[in-house]
């Protein structure tokens, strides 16, 4: 193997790339699982094809067109856009053409080369090294991992407005980082994590230069190291967007430019892309997809995602304290049922752990632990075992957004069979999550609240399901539960990490603090003269190899 080394790999790296091969050649890991966590590891994708066989020709494309601006419909942002608070989707997509990730997430799970050229763990994933490409912002000044590094001083502390820090809480702490030189920034984290790169290159986190003051952003004074240059921002109708000549990778950049409109509703987008106004949505509700679906003039791209809407139930408050509950009402549900109504089958039904289907661990999970499906009388019975034979009456607390409020009709309606007569209270979304003390989401002992996308499951569990995380909207605790979670973040060994998953996804199953049903896929209309519009993640964009036949 010595002989294919590039001389960017390291020993620790090779050995990885050793167990890698000996996982494909086994029949235990596909080729796509291969390239995800090689991608994720540092290894190159020139490596992985010469040591794996891997033919790079099978992913040529039709000859792109040059020009063109392409225009792309979202949600509205709360507020007006900022790094320094971003958390959803749409401010992730306002934000990444200008200030761009890391790594660039790929629909297959890989993770390209992007802010960072190259990232290599030591030999326990305690240590992560990530060389960082020469560019320049449009100030003039030269990019280096000294930004990078202020920009974790600002989003890690405690007292920072950013979410990011509940990402990162037990991972990597404030400090925790040093820069040897311009181009390079060291990582010692708090424990080891095999799959660093993902978060740090996922989500609605953009990184900034030193310096940075809230409002810089929205005001066009930041910017010259992602594909485009931001030109115009308003936070009542949207952001417009030039392609940078001088970004690293502006050869594979199609577009002379960018412009994202916002809406309020998914109605609103779905008939903005039919009248023309816009060119693709990024993410719309599956009840707005079915009517463009028809439309010869359009494409729905899918991809599997591990995005999903939780029924959490707090572990603390009765009647759910008792597990016997929590798992009745699973049983009451028919997730099939729902995925086909809902979704028109264009989801995963769930099994109320996170390995989703778009992990690489599913495989092994799904075979190890059969799905729970409806079972009316085994309800009834737990919940007379937990003293509710004539059965429980429940305030179910939500949204009015997106595909949560028919998914939670459906729920009711199939509970109610089992003894669970649920009243819905759906409020609107900012009231739901509302601020500071008055957060329901957090507060409610029975929710439902939509999970977005995350590239690994540890993303998912770290700020949720953790004893004591920022996020456990559930109260859930269990020390078995968070060491075996904690050992799957750590073990790089496949056939290891997939048992470590198993461990973890069984605990979770039966403690059900969270119903989850489906997985619902990501849906991407898009008019028929985008070309290579990427598919997924739900949560990203990576615009590299776009064009417009016009």
């Amino acid at each position: 193997m010595s002989d294919k080394i590039d001389g960017r790999h390291t020993a620790n790296q090779l050995t990885i790339a050793d167990k890698l091969k000996n996982g494909m050649e086994s029949g235990h890991m596909s080729r796509r699982e291969v390239l995800r966590r090689g991608s994720v590891l540092g290894l190159s994708m020139a490596f992985m094809g010469s040591l794996f066989g891997f033919d790079r020709a099978a992913f040529a494309q039709e000859a792109p067109k040059e020009g063109g601006v392409l225009k792309l419909g979202i949600s509205r942002p709360r507020g007006v856009v900022d790094p320094l608070t971003s958390r959803s989707r749409s401010e992730g997509f306002i934000l990444k053409p200008v200030l761009p990730p890391l790594g660039r997430l790929q629909a297959d799970g890989t993770l390209a080369p992007g802010l960072a050229e190259s990232w290599a763990p030591n030999e326990d994933a305690t240590v992560w090294t990530f060389t960082f490409r020469p560019t320049k912002w449009i100030s003039g000044e030269a990019f280096t991992a000294h930004d990078i590094a202020a920009a974790l001083d600002i989003l890690l502390d405690p007292a920072s407005p950013s979410p990011t820090v509940s990402g990162y809480r037990g991972i990597l702490s404030h400090g925790k980082y040093e820069v040897p030189d311009d181009s390079t920034l060291v990582f010692h984290l708090d424990r080891p994590y095999v799959d660093f790169p993902y978060l740090v290159s996922y989500g609605a986190t953009a990184w900034f230069p030193k310096g940075y003051v809230q409002g810089d952003f929205a005001a066009g004074k930041v910017g010259g190291v992602g594909p485009f240059l931001l030109t115009e921002y308003s936070a009542d109708r949207g952001a417009t967007y030039v392609k940078n000549p001088d970004y690293w990778d502006a050869a594979n950049i199609h577009l002379d430019g960018l412009e994202i409109l916002f809406f309020d509703d998914d109605q609103s987008m779905a008939l903005a892309l039919q009248g023309g106004q816009v060119d693709a949505l990024p993410v719309l509700a599956s009840s707005a997809v079915l009517a463009i679906s028809a439309n010869p003039d359009f494409e729905v791209l899918s991809a599997r995602s591990s995005a999903y809407n939780s029924i959490r139930m707090q572990v603390d408050a009765s009647p759910f304290s008792d597990k016997r509950v929590r798992q009745a009402l699973a049983y009451s549900i028919d997730r099939q049922a729902i995925v086909n109504t809902i979704y028109s089958g264009a989801a995963d039904v769930g099994n109320d752990h996170v390995f989703a289907p778009a992990f690489q661990q599913s495989a092994a999970v799904v075979a190890a632990i059969p799905q729970r499906e409806r079972d009316i009388e085994k309800a009834k019975a737990l919940l007379a075992e937990a003293g509710y034979a004539n059965g429980v009456q429940v305030t179910l607390t939500s949204q009015q957004y997106a595909d949560i409020p028919q998914y939670l009709q459906m729920v009711q309606s199939q509970a109610k069979e089992a003894g669970f007569e649920i009243t819905l209270d759906l409020k609107s979304q900012a009231e739901y999550y509302g601020a500071d003390d008055n957060q329901p989401w957090l507060s409610v002992p029975f929710g439902a609240t939509d999970w977005g996308e995350r590239a690994t499951p540890g993303a998912m569990i770290t700020p949720a399901y953790l004893t004591g995380a920022p996020f456990n909207e559930s109260k859930y605790a269990n020390p078995d539960f968070d060491a075996a979670a904690k050992a799957f973040d750590a073990e790089t060994d496949p056939v290891k990490r997939d048992q470590l998953a198993i461990d973890a996804a069984k605990i979770m199953h039966e403690d059900t603090p969270t119903i989850i049903g489906y997985f619902a896929q990501t849906r991407r209309p898009v008019s028929k003269k985008v070309k290579a519009f990427p598919a997924g993640p739900a949560s990203q964009l990576d615009l590299t190899g776009t064009w417009l036949d016009q």
